[in-house]
C-alpha cells in the first residue's frame, strides 16, 4: 500500500488535533523498527516489558509533537507513544490514540476481508518496478 497506506495523507485528517508550532516541529514522527523477535530472543538477549524509566534525559527537547515506535515482536505489533505532556492535553492525546488505533484496526479488517492479493512495487524491490509496471503485469 505504498503511497495509499497509513501515513498517506495523515496529515490532512490530523489538522484539527494539530496546529502548526511557530518553530516549525514535525508533527508527527514514525519510526518503524521492524521485526525483532531474533534480535530480541536469543541465547543472548530476551525482550522484557518491565518499566525501565525515561529512555531519554528530561532537558532533551523533542524536535517533533508526537513519536510514534513501531516493532514487531511474536508477531504482534508494538507501539510506544512519546509526547510532550505539557504541550498536549490528556484528552486530546487520549482521543489521538483511540482514533489512530480504529483507523488501523478498520485498515486490517478490511485488508482481511479481501478476496484477492493486493500487490504493491515494494513487494517487488529488487525488481525496480513503478505503478505503471505493476499494472502492465498485474491488471
Amino acid at each position: 500500500m505504498p503511497q495509499h497506506g497509513i501515513g498517506y495523507g495523515i496529515g490532512r485528517y490530523l489538522k484539527e488535533y494539530f496546529k502548526k508550532e511557530e518553530d516549525s516541529k514535525t508533527a508527527i514522527l514514525f519510526n518503524y523498527i521492524g521485526q525483532v523477535d531474533h534480535e530480541f530472543n536469543n541465547r543472548l538477549f530476551s525482550y522484557n516489558h518491565a518499566a525501565t524509566g525515561r529512555e531519554t534525559h528530561e532537558e532533551n527537547e523533542m524536535y517533533c509533537l508526537f513519536e510514534m515506535n513501531f516493532l514487531v515482536l511474536s508477531g504482534r505489533l508494538q507501539m510506544e507513544l512519546s509526547f510532550n505532556e505539557t504541550a498536549h492535553e490528556p484528552a486530546l492525546v487520549s482521543d489521538f490514540i483511540d482514533r489512530y488505533f480504529g483507523t488501523l484496526r478498520s485498515m486490517l479488517h478490511y485488508l482481511k476481508e479481501l478476496q484477492e492479493v493486493q500487490l504493491s512495487h515494494s513487494d517487488f524491490k529488487l525488481a525496480n518496478l513503478d505503478e505503471h509496471d505493476m499494472k502492465t503485469l498485474f491488471g
